[in-house]
């Protein structure tokens, strides 16, 4: 991968996953289009993306999608939520181990108060390549590159 592609693939879509079977890196060192507080409802922004930041459980979870012009954000109170047929505390991430088989769990969320962002939650993954959305990770742990 690139370093232009990789800028395009984490503006576009905050997170990127890498393709072993391609020797790509694992992860991307670019950067995250994602403030490092939630913007206000309104304000303005460029591209296309969306953040989350779990502000639990003394605050709320943030939500913010970036349409080109604006952000449209979303607060919404600290608690538990869905993880495939599991529960994560308000203060977890789900991470998805996908790899021919599909392992979930919930994981104290490792990127703290900043945005839940490939740079710190891929850490759930262990160097397996992931991607990242809203409070979820998947991890790639298939090591042909031919798992879904």
């Amino acid at each position: 991968m690139t370093l232009r592609t990789s800028l395009v693939c984490a503006a576009l879509l905050t997170a990127c996953s890498s393709n072993p079977a391609l020797d790509a890196p694992a992860s991307i060192d670019a950067p995250e289009p994602c403030p490092a507080e939630p913007p206000v409802d309104g304000a303005p922004c460029a591209g296309g993306f969306s953040c989350v930041w779990e502000r639990c459980p003394d605050d709320a979870v943030y939500a913010a999608t970036c349409d080109g012009g604006s952000y449209t954000v979303t607060e919404t109170p600290c608690g538990p939520h869905g993880c495939r047929d599991t529960t994560c505390t308000a203060e977890q991430i789900c991470v998805e181990r996908q790899g021919g088989a599909l392992l979930v769990d919930c994981v104290e969320n490792p990127c703290g108060e900043d945005p839940i962002a490939s740079s710190c939650a891929c850490a759930a993954c262990d160097g397996s390549p992931c991607t990242v959305s809203g409070r979820g990770v998947i991890c790639n742990t298939c090591s042909s590159g031919l798992c879904p």
